[in-house]
């Protein structure tokens, strides 16, 4: 079990779900969930790409690079 601490730089956990070769879930709060994302996406934490929402969820897949998969925003849960 591994976990992203408040003030964790977010590119310590993106090498972590970067060994995995299986389908993970990450759960966690803003802002931090919104700078990995980023990290996957562009490489860069704070180039926001995804507008988040409380409550949300979405997902990515990482063929040869990451990619959104969906997007669910709350007032369709």
């Amino acid at each position: 079990e591994t976990s992203l601490a408040p003030l964790e730089d977010v590119k310590i956990f993106a090498k972590i779900i970067e060994k995995e070769n299986r389908d993970l879930m990450v759960v966690g709060h803003l802002p931090h969930l919104s700078k990995l994302s980023s990290f996957l996406l562009t490489g860069d934490e704070n180039k926001e790409i995804l507008k988040f929402k409380m409550a949300g969820v979405f997902a990515l897949e990482k063929e040869e690079k990451w990619r959104v998969s969906f997007i669910i925003t709350p007032d369709l849960l």
